[in-house]
């Protein structure tokens, strides 16, 4: 059992980043072929949110069983992982962005990459604990 959600948990943290990329680089089509305006603040919108819904796709994708899951299990594990994959987004962003240096250098990474991170970390604790949850209770059965 320990082995099954350690390897979960190794999974989840792949593809969630994976995906969170992915989500990030959809958002940047869409917003930089189909919309004519030059928002900051929506295309900081979009880029978090493709980032989040990309780490909760990944994150609960790996909990899910293959031999059948209720609805409202697939529902709760995408909700919690969208939740934790939006707030992480935004928070890993705002990180990001105090990261610069004062003189004349700029961070490593963008803060869009640090909220990738940051939803991917946030949409797995939350798949992860309502996994984890779930392994231990169905293995009590």
């Amino acid at each position: 059992m320990i082995l099954a959600i350690v390897g979960r948990v190794g999974l989840g943290l792949l593809l969630a980043l994976v995906l969170s990329f992915v989500g990030v680089w959809v958002a940047w089509g869409l917003y930089y072929f189909f919309t004519d305006t030059s928002s900051k603040a929506l295309r900081d919108a979009m880029f978090l949110s493709g980032a989040g819904v990309g780490a909760a796709l990944g994150g609960g994708l790996v909990w899910l069983r293959i031999d059948g899951n209720r609805p409202t299990v697939v529902l709760l594990f995408f909700l919690v992982g969208l939740i934790g994959g939006l707030a992480g987004s935004w928070m890993g962003y705002e990180y990001g962005l105090k990261r610069a240096v004062e003189c004349c250098a700029q961070p490593p990474l963008s803060g869009f990459s640090y909220g990738a991170f940051g939803a991917t970390m946030a949409a797995n604790a939350g798949t992860f604990l309502l996994g984890a949850a779930r392994e231990i209770v169905s293995q009590r059965r």
